[in-house]
């Protein structure tokens, strides 16, 4: 995430593939995976990640309420997601 930030995409991108072959069931390590995405500009795999994260584990207002998804309000994919939540 933190490679990601310094818009550094390779050693971000190597790190997150291997943290997930690592833990392929962490929810938050998915949760983790979309704010990288995000910060490197790939919408399919933040929302990829994101909708892993929630199907494991992570409840939707997380995800609606992170600051760094505040770019994809208007996005399908993002609104669908969010919608599940049960404590809106």
């Amino acid at each position: 995430m933190y490679y990601a930030m310094r818009g550094e995409p390779q050693p971000a991108l190597a790190n997150l593939n291997a943290s997930l072959r690592l833990q392929p069931k962490d929810p938050y390590l998915y949760f983790n995976a979309g704010i990288a995405y995000q910060q490197l500009g790939d919408t399919k795999r933040t929302m990829d990640s994101l909708e892993k994260a929630v199907q494991l584990g992570i409840p939707p207002a997380i995800v609606r309420d992170t600051p760094n998804f505040e770019g994809l309000r208007n996005n399908a994919r993002f609104q669908r997601l969010v919608q599940n939540d049960k404590t809106k």
